[in-house]
């Protein structure tokens, strides 16, 4: 996770952020998928915890198998 941008007002906090994820098979590592995606999180403060309301998730690139990503 970079470039990690937090905005709060009041009990509204947004978040944005570039996560960068690479996802292998258990038993085969000659095969993966790599990506990037940017994350918008809203969240809302509910007393001493924040918890999620809206999550948006754009890639900005993706290289390797996408078999990978649905688990075969």
């Amino acid at each position: 996770m970079t470039n990690g941008r937090v905005h709060v007002e009041g009990d509204v906090a947004r978040l944005r952020t570039l996560v960068n994820a690479t996802h292998l098979p258990r038993g085969d590592h000659s095969r993966r998928c790599q990506m990037m995606n940017w994350y918008e999180v809203e969240l809302i403060r509910d007393e001493r915890l924040w918890r999620m309301r809206r999550l948006v998730i754009d890639n900005a690139w993706f290289t390797g198998d996408p078999q990978v990503l649905l688990g075969k």
